[in-house]
């Protein structure tokens, strides 16, 4: 499968964030949560995370039609003891209930120089290093991880296996890092993520080889090959099986609730730790010894984790963000069930 970039359009991710606040407005969201779901969206697009970016749009709709998503929601403390709690999302939109949890997080990492905030009962949480930026550039360490979807998404085999058991059950970590920003990791233990198959079949564009099996069990590039009872083999081998077995055990046998993926998320204040100045002089030291170190392609430097993706948005914000056909069909779709203007998806 080649992918084309004829078959796709370029539009600018202003417009982009209007089109999707507009969207979530016309099916009576909150404004507020209406405004950072957009700006949570097209960030991971011009992250060049497309796979959790405006991608998703539809199906969000789609469950809130359908009942599954309370668009008015939000997060309610549901357990507390001082520096770990429990929110309850009442089956509100995950990315803001999400960022709820990380603003619960930061008050009592505050208070007890470590916090951890769980999170049951929401929709799809997005692209998990949004928040976990967030909290590092205030100057926290924060981990989040994800687990129980296997009952709802059981697509990613374990180790040595063929037959599907887990879902992706994503990783974020983050920590300031002095002038460089952040160093945010955030990653699948699948090969790939789901919302990644959806990215390349849309764009027709072939996976790369050890990211997923067909129905027969066999290895395959083909994102089709997946939709049709294929599964997603897990990353780094037993590695990422190793990791997506820990967040199953936290997700599901710890912060157990059907039908949707719980969430931890652990924040430390590293202000308690040491002195912010020192740190970000050992940090500064440190990142410059991996970027100018030498790098495999003399032409390609050392990257931070991080780095790339604010590579791509400095692009993106000037050139647009690509908008492939089968996803450009789907969301004038979505704007005329919404009787939006045609201009919201024109480019100018």
């Amino acid at each position: 499968m080649a992918g084309s970039r004829l078959n796709q359009q370029l539009l600018h991710y202003k417009q982009l964030q209007q089109f999707v606040r507009q969207v979530l407005l016309a099916v009576s969201t909150p404004e507020d949560i209406a405004d950072y779901l957009a700006l949570a969206l097209i960030n991971s697009n011009l992250r060049g995370a497309d796979s959790h970016g405006i991608l998703q749009l539809p199906a969000y709709i789609e469950d809130a039609e359908q009942g599954d998503i309370d668009v008015a929601a939000r997060a309610s403390l549901s357990q507390d003891s001082g520096a770990m709690a429990s929110l309850n999302g009442n089956r509100g939109f995950g990315i803001f209930a999400l960022k709820q949890a990380g603003e619960l997080a930061i008050q009592r990492a505050q208070q007890y120089g470590c916090a951890t905030i769980n999170l049951r009962n929401c929709s799809h949480t997005g692209r998990l290093g949004e928040v976990a930026e967030q909290l590092a550039e205030r100057g926290f360490y924060v981990q989040i991880m994800g687990g129980g979807g296997r009952y709802k998404w059981p697509g990613v085999v374990p180790f040595g296996g063929v037959e599907p058991v887990f879902s992706t059950n994503p990783y974020a970590y983050a920590m300031p890092a002095g002038k460089a920003g952040p160093v945010v990791i955030d990653f699948a233990t699948s090969a790939v993520s789901e919302g990644k198959v959806s990215a390349y079949l849309a764009a027709g564009k072939s996976l790369e080889p050890g990211s997923i099996l067909d129905s027969r069990g066999q290895p395959s590039t083909n994102p089709h090959d997946y939709f049709n009872s294929g599964a997603l083999l897990p990353a780094a081998g037993h590695k990422g099986y190793g990791l997506a077995l820990i967040a199953e055990l936290m997700g599901d046998a710890a912060l157990h609730c059907e039908p949707e993926m719980n969430w931890m998320l652990h924040a430390i204040d590293l202000k308690q730790l040491r002195d912010q100045q020192l740190y970000s002089e050992t940090a500064d030291a440190l990142l410059a010894q991996i970027t100018n170190s030498t790098p495999v392609d003399g032409n390609q430097a050392v990257l931070i984790p991080g780095q790339r993706g604010r590579k791509i948005a400095e692009h993106r914000r000037e050139a647009g963000i690509p908008i492939p056909a089968d996803l450009m069909r789907r969301l004038n779709e979505l704007r005329e069930k919404c009787q939006l203007p045609p201009e919201l998806l024109q480019a100018s």
